[in-house]
């Protein structure tokens, strides 16, 4: 299994899931040392008057579920052999029922040397094996124990199956986040650039400031890449610098209202969320309206969710511009992180326009 840099919601994942074939596995080694026919044999020989002291029990029933615990790992080394994958279910499942055959015939040999070699140890008559030592009860104790090994093994492997799509799962939307933000530079960069040259002889200044904001813009892009997640703080702030930059083309015939609780400021949410929703509403929403435009930016709480929502009064919704690369990569990339916890909606707005919102888990940021 590829594990890599992996992120703590996966390894806590794996580790759950472990442990809970860990306590199969203990359990199977309760029942083996309190059920199994050695135990029983040596309380037949307490009952007979033979001097067994209570540590000499213990020790017995340990050693048998120490047998027991010992072939779980060749058992799992031929399970990983034989997935029940498509194609291949019905040959693995005859050959696994053929295994478990195996198992236990091995499990009724094993445990007669055992009884044998415990009930000589204590002195006793080896005749008291014969008389605990029934068929039945051997052919059920094996089929029970092949029975939790092979439960022990499905949970692990499916723990291992999780923590994998939820890597790979967290490695698409990094892997769509860079492309994103590859996706938005040219275009993005070169109408910045040509404004500000343009800046260079009537306003070095002004120049001089949307430089040192597109460098700015640039240093957080690469950050919110990194990372992966941001707080929306620094998400917002880059919208901010987005924001001026773009003032240069739309100048004040743009206006923006922000309605943002502080208290979610300190949120957990993905690098580079809402700058294609912005740009998105500026490009196909406000740029091809005549006259001034609006964009309302809101970020508020309800219970255990987050709410985000950018709102252009422009021109409405195309058809084309429901599936565009930044609304289609954002979508994407909630699915890949949150499944089906997080929501995303493009829909026309009351009164005009064009409201895209977003609810994802509400998640306080924690910096390392």
């Amino acid at each position: 299994m590829h594990v890599g840099a992996k992120p703590l919601e996966a390894a806590t994942s794996v580790y759950r899931q472990t442990t809970r074939g860990q306590w199969l596995v203990f359990v199977g080694v309760v029942l083996a040392m309190v059920y199994s026919p050695t135990n029983a044999t040596v309380q037949e020989l307490q009952a007979r008057g033979l001097a067994v002291e209570s540590w000499q029990m213990f020790a017995v029933g340990l050693a048998g579920a120490g047998v027991y615990v010992a072939s779980a790992w060749p058992l799992w080394w031929v399970l990983d052999a034989l997935p029940l994958t498509p194609g291949r279910r019905a040959r693995h499942g005859l050959l696994r029922v053929l295994l478990g055959v195996g198992y236990v015939a091995l499990d009724a040999v094993v445990t007669l040397a055992f009884l044998g070699l415990a009930v000589a140890l204590l002195g006793a008559d080896p005749g008291v094996i014969a008389a605990h030592m029934q068929p039945g009860e051997v052919v059920v104790r094996g089929t029970a124990g092949f029975a939790v090994l092979v439960l022990a093994h499905a949970v692990l492997q499916r723990a291992h199956e999780r923590v994998e799509r939820e890597v790979l799962a967290r490695s698409l939307a990094r892997a769509n986040l860079r492309a994103l933000s590859l996706e938005l530079r040219p275009h993005f960069l070169f109408n910045t650039l040509n404004g500000i040259a343009a800046l260079v002889r009537d306003d070095p200044r002004r120049a001089e400031r949307m430089l040192i904001g597109l460098g700015d813009l640039l240093r957080l892009t690469q950050q919110a890449g990194a990372e992966g997640q941001v707080p929306l703080r620094r998400e917002l702030e880059q919208v901010d610098l987005y924001l001026e930059l773009q003032a240069m083309r739309f100048g004040p015939r743009l206006t923006v209202v922000r309605d943002v609780d502080p208290a979610v400021l300190g949120a957990r949410v993905p690098g580079m969320l809402l700058q294609p929703l912005v740009e998105n509403a500026l490009a196909h929403g406000i740029g091809p309206r005549p006259g001034p435009g609006r964009l309302s930016l809101g970020a508020r709480r309800e219970g255990e969710t987050l709410v985000l929502r950018v709102h252009d009064d422009g021109v409405g919704l195309a058809p084309e511009r429901r599936e565009r690369t930044g609304v289609g990569t954002t979508r994407a990339r909630l699915a890949a992180m949150f499944g089906e916890a997080a929501r995303f909606t493009l829909a026309p707005a009351d009164g005009g326009g064009t409201a895209a919102e977003l609810r994802l888990p509400f998640q306080p940021w924690q910096a390392a």
